[in-house]
């Protein structure tokens, strides 16, 4: 037993590596009721605890445990916790045999997890200390914190480091037991284990302590999303049909789409606005990206958000908002009006701004969502005679002086040159030219777009236009051009461009119908083909009226998955974006006026509805509201804008890694059996006979005929074809003595057939 007390702290640190994650990925606020049930299992294996006693004290267990950390959900109800407790798992098992995991309670979730838990365990103990199998246990646990470290906010840097060394030194130790193990000097073990720790120690530190050099590979996370986004394409059969709501990846547009009127949040304020969530800058011809990598949490946020959405000259008025998001629903990035001012500040709760997404994540010290705050913002009135004469080559779109700019910068600028640069502004620079005049980044930025678009499309922007001398009256036109009547709004009838074809196009010169992804990308790209800077804004609409508190003024809006929007924000020199709704049955909330008629509401398409019901009624004679990531077949994985996994997706992950190592061990026999065969098949080498006689006897071994001490392999070999009826093993035996003892060769080709014969009939257990 004592020899064994590293198998088992060995097999707690396995499982404790798979646990370390859940508070970051999931939200798991409780975890050391998992830690403390664990080391139960652990401890009532070491002590070989009957099943019989053993399942019921586990039973128990998670009862107490669950109920310590989850009784106060229960309080108020009026009934004593255990029904109260009984009623929820009920529910719980009923949405779970539907495939609906998430909607289950997190106690539920918590209890059934447990279950898991225990399965896990008994599976680490069968596998590593029953069996002495720890190499599959270590790769198995290896693989899980890497695939959390790439495609989560995890960082595995220090767990993989762990598990490497403390792998090394178990498996040593269990080789060193085992050349011991007959020799019965156990003492003889710590000479042998000490300076043994100390060269695998010395060997990790000094590889950690080395300088490292840069990866050579690119970065797979590009490469596995690139085969992501082809995997949406539309089949032959015709296309996928995605689900409504707020999605990550918008890299493959196009497609039905079905609704959800799930809830989202609610919000309680004086003003309807859009609820923004991200801005993406780049369009690939069949979807958007930005710059940087999308699931970047960002910088810490302190004060006031960087956005910059309005400038000096647009008229502001403070206003205030309170956002409550769905208890146990998904953890997006935060909802917020355009022109964010603050955000409330709460203990235990910080904020990441990603600034070229201007997508917000708030993180809870100890996980969990964020599931209630209030934001300030600036609510703009635009006037519309301003927008008209505002001059283009000012505010953000102003050229700059290399001098202006600190020593650091300007020296980073020579050294290496933006690629969004002019090619005789990168010249400059790397000439060390003084007098060098930077163009606004902004305007690159946001006027990009892929080299293929097809001609027409910058034909139609400027045919439509053509009249209009200002950036305004040239917005408006084609906000106007898209809400027509040549463009039907349609959910279910959706195309998805084919490899050749560009999403944009198609919807203007094919197809001519869509949902709010095909118009606010057209309106987008159309834009940018006259040099308008113009980017692509996606979140929710203000949702579904529910009343108003007579005493504040506050309006309540409810906002479900069908809310989900996208739509367009155009830069106007020293006013800012200004946001346009080209998608048709939909109505701008932000306020647009005539400057010579105070008061009076503009008469263009942007205008503001004159009231909550009109908007609502506007709205309602539509069908479901748009979906955001449309086109694309709904996928149970998906890698979050904050790095965080589903409990579904993480007992998913759980079970299958169970399955798969049980399935492995369970299945051994069989496949090292196949494995050995192949490596052995149409092999001619001398050599070839005696590797291939020990294969033959590791197998058996495996298969529960072991050669006991002191026995003869001929002795073995009788006992073998005794159990199997055959004379094949003592065949094969002869001629491996004679090449042992006589030096002589065997041809291999002669021995295959009946080594073939043994190899299959060990790929089974031993009978009785």
């Amino acid at each position: 037993m004592k020899k064994d007390l590293w198998l088992y702290a060995f097999g707690l640190l396995l499982l404790w590596e798979w646990l370390r994650p859940l508070p970051e990925i999931a939200g798991v606020t409780a975890l050391w009721i998992f830690i403390v049930f664990m080391a139960l299992c652990f401890g009532m294996y070491t002590l070989r605890v009957r099943w019989y006693l053993a399942g019921p004290v586990k039973v128990a267990a998670i009862l107490l445990l669950t109920h310590t950390e989850y009784a106060t959900a229960y309080d108020g109800t009026g009934r004593p916790w255990l029904i109260s407790f009984i009623a929820d798992l009920s529910k719980g098992m009923g949405v779970l045999l539907k495939g609906r995991w998430q909607e289950s309670s997190v106690m539920a979730q918590t209890f059934f997890f447990f279950f898991l838990l225990w399965a896990v365990t008994w599976l680490f103990y069968w596998g590593m200390l029953r069996r002495r199998q720890v190499l599959p246990f270590l790769l198995l646990t290896i693989i899980y914190v890497a695939w959390l470290d790439t495609f989560t906010a995890y960082m595995g840097k220090g767990a993989i480091l762990r598990l490497v060394i403390a792998g090394f030194l178990v498996m040593g130790l269990m080789q060193i037991t085992r050349l011991l193990e007959g020799e019965r000097q156990w003492n003889i073990l710590w000479k042998m284990a000490v300076p043994f720790s100390l060269v695998v120690g010395t060997v990790a530190a000094g590889a950690y302590a080395a300088p490292k050099l840069q990866p050579q590979w690119p970065d797979p996370v590009p490469f596995l999303l690139k085969i992501k986004a082809e995997d949406k394409e539309e089949s032959k059969d015709g296309p996928g049909t995605g689900k409504v709501g707020y999605s990550t990846d918008d890299s493959r547009l196009g497609g039905p789409f079905q609704g959800d009127d799930a809830v989202v949040f609610t919000t309680k304020g004086k003003k309807i606005q859009y609820w923004r969530m991200e801005v993406k800058s780049v369009y690939t011809g069949k979807g958007w990206r930005s710059e940087a990598l999308e699931q970047y949490v960002g910088l810490p946020l302190q004060g006031e958000p960087p956005l910059l959405a309005y400038e000096p000259k647009t008229k502001v008025e403070t206003a205030e908002a309170s956002i409550s998001r769905t208890k146990g629903g998904r953890r997006l990035p935060l909802m917020y009006p355009a022109g964010l001012s603050s955000l409330e500040q709460t203990d235990g709760v910080n904020y990441y701004l990603n600034y070229e997404t201007e997508k917000i994540t708030a993180l809870v010290k100890g996980g969990g969502g964020l599931e209630n705050y209030k934001v300030a913002y600036r609510s703009p009135t635009f006037l519309i005679e301003q927008l008209r004469a505002a001059k283009e080559g000012t505010g953000l779109e102003t050229p700059e002086l290399l001098s202006s700019l600190p020593n650091e910068i300007q020296q980073s600028l020579r050294q290496n040159p933006p690629e969004w640069m002019p090619a005789e502004v990168q010249q400059a620079l790397r000439d060390g030219k003084q007098k060098v005049m930077l163009p606004p980044y902004l305007f690159y930025q946001y006027t990009q777009l892929p080299a293929n678009l097809p001609q027409r499309v910058y034909d139609l922007a400027a045919s439509v236009t053509k009249e209009k001398t200002n950036r305004y009256d040239k917005a408006v036109a084609i906000e106007e051009y898209l809400r027509g009547a040549n463009f039907t709004y349609e959910k279910t009838d959706v195309a998805t461009p084919g490899e050749d074809q560009d999403y944009v196009d198609q919807f203007l010169f094919d197809t001519k119908k869509g949902y709010c992804n095909n118009f606010s990308t057209s309106m987008v790209v159309m834009l940018r083909s006259l040099g308008i800077p113009s980017r692509w804004v996606k979140g929710y609409t203000e949702g579904d009226f529910v009343g108003m508190d007579a005493e504040t003024g506050e309006q309540q809006y409810k906002v479900t998955n069908n809310n989900a929007h996208s739509w367009v924000e155009v830069y106007f020199p020293e006013y800012g974006w200004v946001p346009f709704e080209p998608t048709k049955g939909f109505a701008n909330p932000a306020d647009f006026v005539n400057e010579t008629k105070a008061g009076e509401t503009a008469s263009s398409p942007a205008a503001a509805p004159a009231s909550v019901q009109q908007a609502q009624q506007q709205r309602k004679s539509m069908a479901e509201k748009e979906l955001m990531g449309e086109g694309t077949a709904a996928k149970s994985t998906k890698i979050t804008g904050n790095g965080k996994l589903s409990w579904r997706l993480l007992l998913l992950l759980w079970t299958g890694a169970a399955l798969l190592a049980y399935g492995l061990w369970r299945t051994r026999l069989a496949w090292l059996s196949w494995l050995l065969l192949l490596w052995y098949w149409g092999r001619s080498s001398t050599r070839t006979y005696p590797k291939a006689y020990q294969a033959l006897l590791w197998q058996l071994a495996r298969a529960g005929l072991k050669r006991q001490e002191g026995q003869t392999l001929r002795e073995y070999a009788a006992e073998v074809d005794k159990q199997y009826g055959t004379t094949d093993m003592q065949e094969l035996t002869q001629c491996y003595e004679q090449v042992l003892y006589s030096q002589g060769h065997v041809a291999w080709t002669g021995a295959a057939t009946p080594w073939k014969r043994m190899m299959r009939r060990a790929s089974r257990p031993k009978a009785g």
